[in-house]
């Protein structure tokens, strides 16, 4: 993934500390290139690229959405903000 890819970064802000969150990868195609000759006004490539998902349920298919990884978060308490935060 690029540094400017509109996935980057992942934010998993809005899970809690102790959830088990699941990165996985799936295929996804999307039309582009619109010609008004060639393609007769629509479409005339497909793009093809990866999507990036995370979620707290585990992917069932392995086969279309490949587990890259499990993420853990952990709660710290900032002694000098005296807030908790989630790393």
């Amino acid at each position: 993934m690029y540094e400017g890819h509109p996935e980057n970064p992942i934010d998993l802000s809005e899970y809690n500390a102790g959830e088990n969150i699941y990165i996985y990868l799936s295929y996804f195609e999307s039309n582009a290139d619109w010609d008004s000759e060639k393609g007769q006004g629509q479409e005339i490539h497909i793009w093809e690229c990866g999507k990036l998902h995370f979620s707290t349920v585990k992917p069932v298919d392995i086969k279309k959405n490949i587990l890259l990884a499990r993420v853990v978060p952990i709660e710290v308490y900032d002694e000098k903000t005296k807030k908790r935060n989630h790393y």
